[in-house]
């Protein structure tokens, strides 16, 4: 008899990167659910929790939960200091938050490094997200997001650049 299947959860998340990283190959990193560090509600995906640190390297001033409450349970966020920007994305039953009530949508909150209250209507999972305001500007394209025009137009050119190996390979139509 086969083992029963399980869900696979994944989480692909894109931030604007510093200077230093932005133009940078492509990473990733796939942790085994006992890898990734808990403190109380929260899984740190990103950043630290007190105690609890992600082994996963981010080069600026940021935390991202993945943060589950049984239904009518409470927690409070204090963003650290340095943290000026914060959003949620209730993904799994009902979130109030500052007065709103999130059902699989985002929120992202006034600039500012007060605290957040939440709390669960039914159980309730979502993520959180904390950092430092990026310092510069930022550069938008079509499917990216740098720090001036010249990093986008060189990150533009390198996606198209892949693409048209991925097509050379018959990788791509």
């Amino acid at each position: 008899m086969d083992a029963p299947a399980q869900a696979l959860k994944a989480f692909k998340i894109w931030f604007a990167l510093p200077p230093s990283h932005e133009l940078a190959p492509a990473s990733a990193l796939f942790l085994q659910p006992h890898e990734v560090p808990v403190a109380g509600p929260v899984r740190v995906l990103l950043g630290a929790c007190g105690e609890a640190v992600s082994p996963i390297p981010a080069p600026w001033d940021l935390n991202y939960y993945w943060v589950t409450l049984q239904d009518g349970e409470r927690w409070h966020y204090q963003p650290p200091a340095t943290h000026q920007v914060a959003w949620a994305f209730a993904q799994r039953g009902t979130l109030h938050v500052g007065g709103a009530h999130l059902v699989r949508e985002l929120a992202v909150f006034e600039e500012g490094n007060a605290g957040l209250d939440f709390e669960a209507e039914g159980d309730c999972a979502f993520l959180l997200g904390s950092a430092a305001q990026h310092p510069h500007d930022l550069a938008l394209g079509p499917y990216s997001v740098h720090s001036s025009g010249a990093t986008l137009a060189t990150g533009v050119r390198h996606i198209a650049e892949l693409g048209e190996q991925l097509q050379q390979q018959g990788r791509l139509p």
